[in-house]
């Protein structure tokens, strides 16, 4: 069974991600575990709006907002897989996508340099795809 932070971690980078979503969405009462103070922030709201984090603290829910109910969990910030070998190969290939997004990668850095993955990193850009954004390497 996956845990809990694997499964939150999931979704706000689904979340992030898929910045059509409408509206604010908070994530209230959750551990902030951040690069700029040590340990953890407990009990904090986060605000995302438009695919970006715009608000951290202990402020006011905005009026109609989303509400993920954060408390037990924990939020931290993206990872980035700076060595990744993307399969080119499906149905494998999107496991592996899904694998670093449930795991909070949201952005990986491919090395293989196979041609299909421009198409992969525009489908990835467009949402067609679920996992992390792809910055693609030169295979020659």
């Amino acid at each position: 069974m996956m845990p809990k932070r694997s499964v939150l971690a999931a979704w706000v980078a689904a979340l992030i991600s898929w910045s059509a979503m409408a509206g604010d969405t908070v994530i209230v009462d959750v551990g902030v575990i951040s690069m700029l103070e040590p340990g953890v922030q407990e009990g904090q709201n986060v605000t995302v709006r438009n695919g970006r984090i715009v608000a951290i603290g202990w402020g006011e829910v905005p009026a109609n907002a989303r509400i993920i109910d954060g408390s037990g969990r924990f939020l931290i910030p993206g990872l980035a897989e700076m060595h990744a070998h993307v399969p080119v190969e499906n149905p494998y290939r999107d496991d592996v996508l899904f694998l670093w997004v449930a795991n909070g990668v949201t952005m990986a850095r491919g090395m293989i340099g196979h041609p299909t993955h421009l198409a992969l990193r525009e489908d990835l850009l467009a949402h067609r795809t679920l996992g992390p954004r792809l910055v693609c390497c030169n295979s020659q």
